[in-house]
């Protein structure tokens, strides 16, 4: 797999009292900003105007003292945001800036805004479709062929969950969604099959509620965790709370990579923190493979994300975990959104091998995942 498909990241909220949401939707992406790194963006709604700021890279510290400024270019009680790796387009400064979610279209009266994470397999189609409602049409993210179809339909239906509907049937792929209509409606939907995920949650006094790619994005603001989308679901936010519709329902797929990579290790998944189920991966290795267990000497972890599963295989094994691979907290590039060169140099920067605790011993190393195999090939 010489190109692996990215999350994003996703966070939105609404008071019902009308305060002022930005700063739920500023930590909501603060705490998933391990979903990307590439860019970021905000985007409020207040009497029917958007407001949006996005920008390149991971999402800023804000100093106390431009604390009212951002409150200024940001109003209103209902707020979107998003973290973002680039899945589609291309990959220059220019491109990266013009693909930074959220995203809006407008048509025919008719105004929506979208936070998406996901992949669009059948883009050619679509596109198709939208350049005929609109003239020399173009884009640079999968989310903008999800906005402009959404307000196709509602421009066409008038009818917001039928609108919702024909996207999870006519869009092929994976999709989480949260969106607002220039009227301030406040909803979210899944794809068919709940690839990508999108929990919902509120605040205790029942003031915000919120929609978060992971549930750390509630954690960090102090919300309580309601419920996860299922597949096909549509979720509106009204005086009233959540009010939930099944609109398709289709085979569950759940990405296996939040499991393995994806999500923080403190983000919960089926009643399950992420930790537990990868630590559960490294006893069933041993259990797998007990020969390879009985020959090895130590067990280390490509840090951070294949720690968890080390230390499933430690506990399984008996094995000492070897702490001998750290990671340099403060060199933040990823390597495989760089170029090879580039991937390959910062690889060596960013783990640090402590050569001495493995020399001359047989050692299990452990990783989340393996898709190049930059890092094991580096160390």
């Amino acid at each position: 797999m010489e190109q692996l498909r990215m999350a994003c990241g996703v966070f939105g909220a609404s008071s019902l009292k009308g305060q002022p949401v930005f700063p739920y939707i500023y930590w909501g992406l603060r705490a998933q900003n391990h979903r990307g790194h590439q860019s970021h963006g905000f985007l409020t709604y207040m009497n029917g105007e958007f407001y949006v700021y996005r920008s390149l890279d991971l999402v800023p510290k804000i100093r106390a003292s431009a604390i009212h400024e951002w409150f200024g270019r940001l109003p209103g009680y209902i707020g979107i945001g998003n973290v973002r790796y680039t899945t589609s387009g291309k990959t220059d400064e220019k491109s990266l800036l013009a693909g930074t979610q959220p995203v809006t279209a407008s048509k025919d009266g008719f105004k929506v805004a979208i936070s998406f994470n996901g992949n669009v397999v059948n883009t050619f189609q679509l596109k198709r479709e939208i350049c005929r409602n609109f003239s020399g049409f173009s884009y640079e993210c999968d989310a903008e062929l999800i906005c402009h179809k959404l307000l196709i339909e509602l421009a066409r239906r008038k009818d917001l969950e039928y609108a919702v509907e024909a996207c999870m049937k006519e869009i092929e792929g994976a999709f989480s969604a949260a969106v607002i209509t220039k009227e301030g409606e406040f909803f979210a939907f899944k794809d068919p099959h709940g690839i990508r995920p999108l929990c919902a949650g509120h605040s205790p006094d029942e003031d915000v509620y919120a929609f978060s790619s992971e549930t750390v994005g509630l954690d960090i603001n102090g919300f309580v965790r309601d419920f996860e989308l299922e597949p096909g679901e549509l979720v509106m936010v009204s005086e009233e709370g959540f009010e939930r519709k099944q609109i398709v329902k289709d085979r569950k797929a759940f990405c296996a990579f939040e499991f393995a990579y994806f999500a923080r290790p403190d983000s919960k998944f089926n009643d399950k923190y992420v930790y537990e189920i990868r630590e559960e991966f490294g006893r069933n290795l041993v259990r797998e493979y007990p020969d390879i267990v009985k020959d090895a000497d130590i067990v280390i972890s490509m840090p951070e994300t294949g720690d968890d599963a080390a230390f499933g295989v430690h506990e399984e094994s008996g094995l000492r975990w070897e702490r001998a691979t750290r990671r340099h907290r403060y060199v933040t590039e990823r390597a495989f959104i760089l170029l090879e060169r580039e991937r390959y140099t910062t690889i060596d920067k960013k783990i640090n091998i402590l050569a001495s605790k493995v020399k001359g011993k047989k050692v299990i190393v452990v990783d989340d995942s393996i898709v190049r195999g930059d890092p094991t090939k580096i160390t």
